[in-house]
């Protein structure tokens, strides 16, 4: 049971993983299209708590809202208290550029698109390590329990403003797709 728990929260970081990659592509393309960079660091970030929800079991709404989720998560984690400031950020990232207003075109701008990136890289960072199984003494994978202090505690190391380090330290980091 456990096994096809991880199977499936691993499909769910593999897709949170290639929105983030499609948004990297098409924010950093010679004709960036922001607008729709944006929307896919918010459904990564989105996809990613659910991978969590779903590796431990939980049912989730399908809502675009991130800090309901990641209220959720916290009661099964309370490290996921931490990241409801960035939750709060990409939530509306779902809508806000999808559509053109009275005044026409909405584009975010280079520092909008920044720090919402940077707030999807540190979700999947902090979630992938709860869909990666590990290996018991006997060789057979077993549930990774996360550990306070692990995993979701990585929100609190979120990149803030003016963090120029935090930001290319996020950059250098490869983003860990769970294998078995």
């Amino acid at each position: 049971m456990a096994e096809l728990r991880f199977e499936k929260a691993r499909a769910w970081l593999q897709t949170a993983t290639s929105d983030l990659e499609s948004a990297k592509l098409l924010g950093s393309a010679p004709e960036p299209r922001r607008d729709t960079a944006i929307y896919h660091c918010q459904q990564a970030a989105e996809k990613v708590v659910k991978c969590f929800l779903v590796a431990h079991g939980e049912a989730f709404e399908k809502v675009h809202d991130i800090e309901r989720l990641v209220s959720q998560a916290a009661r099964l984690h309370p490290d996921f208290s931490k990241c409801a400031v960035p939750a709060a950020k990409l939530t509306p990232l779902a809508t806000a550029y999808r559509y053109p207003d009275e005044a026409g075109f909405l584009e975010p701008t280079i520092e909008e698109f920044d720090e919402a990136l940077q707030h999807a890289r540190s979700f999947i960072i902090l979630c992938s390590a709860c869909c990666q199984p590990k290996r018991g003494h006997d060789g057979l994978r077993k549930e990774r329990a996360l550990q306070p202090g692990r995993g979701p505690g990585a929100c609190s190391r979120l990149p803030r403003d003016g963090d120029a380090s935090a930001r290319r330290r996020s950059r250098e980091t490869d983003l860990p797709l769970a294998r078995a």
